[in-house]
């Protein structure tokens, strides 16, 4: 099967209306190369009940034990404030120490939320004490710290002779009456402009050759990148960044809390613990980042952040904050330790009933619509109520429904664009499998608000179905794809011939009704068995190309064929009617329709339009071939006769510049058309045919067809 080389006539004519000395040859969709088609992935089998994921914060492992009766949610909250101080004698349960992250600001949060509304009157007091202490005002950081005697990339001074029991102080809450105060803290600063300043404190015995000296250059590194990159969206600081003079405590991080804390002011404190330094060095930036962007929140979405329980809008304060963390950083991609918590957790868990993990919704809604979508979403969040408010809330966002449900499809086809390049690389499962056997099948299924239900529907071998799917209850939205060929998706077909095509169909559905009820699909299958050694090709039938999957393949080719020439050519719409007809006998006829396609170019600071229209059809034979050991089918046209006509017009700013006259073709217009040999497959409904390096073309089934047999 012979290369054929050629280029689509619309590229020809952006290139003549430039006049820029592109080659007549360029590239094409390769024609009879002997490839086959991307290899489909084998179906999965039935999936087995996956492990749940650990639990994602201190939080979760709380709410566990008071769920279980192991502890009161008091005692709770202030055994693990007292294990932030390191307090001795404090000792978590091991559940504690498979938490994803052990990020401290869930707990304060929570011992904040306890101080303003708790019924323990006693236990309100020693939370707020022990906030008091974990975070020390400015007024005391003040009393207790001094410039920093050297700079950050020095080794800092020689061991003093003496120390003054800082640690001691620290737990005492740095007293500021009756007590010699003392430089514990030595500190730097800097500002961005107007997004603010912010200040590092650091323990001033951190000498020449102390080894937790060398992390002051990156945390002020990372607090001005933050500062640099979320400053362009709105005011930070000022933020005190504390290394904690705590030995031994159990977070590695704490978030900004201060309007949690009893004695808060307007400074944002992050509060970072002796264990962080066990992280490298570039996810300890992402972290800073992290935090930050919780500064962020507290400056500008005050109202929404402080007036909802931490529970009810995590999802979104903490999916934020590990989105912009990937902002600051695209390239550590340290949010990616949340993949399999969200894999794990959304067939079933409501996008509002988690937190860190939904970091890829927002980096969806980022990639589509950009960061200010994302800050728009979180200005739209309530600022009172708890869960049925904020659930209320996203779904009145305009376009919510589509804009989740094309997440779900995105996430499921791997097509989620990451910040520092590719894909984030989630590792789902495509839900249980439902055998569809040949008798009357009927089953219902059921999905709740902003729940990525996903299952596979694996159809009898050699039968004939008809498939009907009916959405009924809360307005929701299913899709279906074949399985094995990602981002093609549309319903399930009305018509299945399981003699013809592959039987799985991955399907997903949602719903995000806001007023908390369920969305229903009710599918029903009637099966007719085929004679065992029933043979077809579905390629028999009338086929009309669809024109949406066309223009990448158009566009694609554009940039081949005026790659290096200095030419920005763009394909920008396709319209008309192009079909295509496989008789049995092994005749395929073929017609255009005022099939138009549109483009622009430019080159020196000119732009032009080009339109180019086909009129008329052709014959060919075809044949359907199978490449040896791969099963890889080519469809082949021979003996091509060709009736076709060509038009256009070519302007520049709404001046028309020529008109193409009416011509005459002897050939194709493009390769697919009756000419050449290429890769395909096809369904009841589908006919796709793929070119090498260029997006594969769909064409549809003509509607009441069937396939034979």
């Amino acid at each position: 099967m012979p290369r054929r080389s050629w280029i689509l006539p619309l590229a020809l004519l952006v290139a003549s209306i430039l006049a820029c000395g592109l080659p007549a040859g360029g590239q094409g969709v390769p024609s009879g190369t002997g490839e086959a088609p991307p290899p489909a992935p084998e179906e999965p089998a039935p999936a087995a009940t996956p492990e749940p994921p650990p639990p994602s914060d201190f939080a979760e492992v709380l709410d566990a034990e008071v769920a279980a009766g192991e502890t009161t949610y008091e005692e709770g909250l202030i055994r693990l404030l007292r294990s932030f101080l390191g307090d001795e004698g404090v000792t978590l349960p091991q559940a504690y120490s498979g938490v994803v992250t052990t990020e401290g600001n869930s707990i304060v949060e929570r011992a904040g939320e306890y101080i303003a509304k708790g019924p323990d009157e006693a236990a309100r007091a020693q939370m707020a004490e022990l906030l008091d202490v974990l975070f020390p005002s400015p007024e005391k950081l003040e009393a207790y710290s001094r410039p920093a005697t050297s700079s950050l990339g020095s080794p800092g001074l020689a061991r003093p002779p003496a120390q003054i029991d800082c640690v001691g102080l620290y737990r005492a809450g740095f007293p500021l009456e009756g007590v010699t105060t003392y430089p514990c803290f030595e500190y730097v600063s800097g500002s961005v402009g107007a997004v603010g300043s912010y200040t590092i404190y650091y323990p001033a015995i951190w000498y020449e050759g102390h080894p937790d000296r060398d992390w002051l250059e990156p945390a002020s590194a990372a607090a001005l990148a933050s500062m640099e990159s979320l400053g362009r969206y709105g005011p930070i600081g000022p933020v005190n960044i504390i290394f904690s003079l705590s030995p031994g405590a159990s977070a590695s991080y704490l978030a900004q809390v201060s309007a949690y804390h009893p004695g808060a002011t307007d400074v944002c404190p992050i509060l970072i613990f002796p264990s962080a330094l066990a992280l490298g060095v570039a996810e300890f930036q992402q972290s800073v980042a992290h935090e930050m962007f919780h500064c962020y929140q507290l400056r500008n979405f005050r109202a929404q952040l402080l007036g909802v329980d931490q529970a009810y809008k995590r999802w979104w304060s903490e999916g934020t904050a590990e989105y912009f963390s990937n902002v600051v950083y695209p390239g550590v991609n340290y949010e990616h330790r949340w993949i399999p918590t969200f894999d794990g957790r959304s067939p079933s868990t409501a996008l509002l009933g988690m937190g860190y993990e939904t970091f890829g919704f927002f980096q969806y809604v980022a990639g589509n619509a950009g960061d200010t979508a994302v800050l728009g979403l979180i200005g739209a969040m309530p600022t009172s109520g708890g869960l049925p408010e904020q659930e209320r809330a996203l779904a009145g966002l305009s376009s919510i429904e589509e804009t989740f449900h094309e997440f779900g499809r995105a996430y499921l086809d791997g097509r989620i664009a990451d910040s520092g390049g590719g894909t984030v690389p989630f590792t789902f499962d495509r839900g249980p499998v439902h055998n569809v056997p040949q008798e009357v099948w009927i089953q219902n299924f059921g999905v709740g608000p902003f729940v990525l239900q996903r299952f596979l529907l694996n159809f009898a071998e050699d039968t004939r179905f008809s498939i009907v799917a009916e959405l009924a209850g809360a307005p929701g939205r299913y899709a279906a794809q074949r399985n094995g060929e990602p981002g093609v998706w549309g319903t399930l077909p009305e018509r299945l011939n399981t003699a013809c095509e592959e039987p799985g169909h991955q399907v997903l559905f949602t719903t995000t009704n806001p007023d908390g009820s369920s969305a229903e699909l009710e599918l029903e299958a009637i099966g007719e068995a085929l004679p065992p050694d029933t043979t077809c090709d579905c390629l028999v039938g009338t086929w009309t190309l669809d024109n949406a999957t066309f223009l990448p393949w158009a566009d694609t080719l554009l940039s081949q064929g005026t790659a290096g020439a200095g030419i920005n050519a763009q394909a920008t719409g396709v319209s008309g009617e192009m079909t295509l007809v496989f008789t049995p006998e092994g005749l395929a006829e073929g017609s255009q329709s005022a099939w138009t396609l549109s483009g622009t170019g430019s080159v020196g600071g000119q732009t032009t339009q080009v339109q180019m229209s086909w009129n008329g059809g052709g014959t060919a034979s075809w044949r359907s071939e199978t490449v040896p050991d791969t099963d890889d089918k080519f469809v082949v046209f021979d003996d091509s006769e060709f009736d076709l006509s060509s038009e256009g017009v070519w302007s520049s700013g709404g001046i028309v510049l020529a008109q193409i006259p009416r011509t005459a073709m002897s050939d194709t217009n493009v390769s697919f058309f009756l000419s050449g040999s290429h890769p395909y497959t096809c369904t009841e409904t589908t006919l796709t045919m793929y070119g090498g390096d260029l997006p594969p073309v769909t064409f549809t089934r003509g509607v009441g067809e069937a396939t034979a047999p």
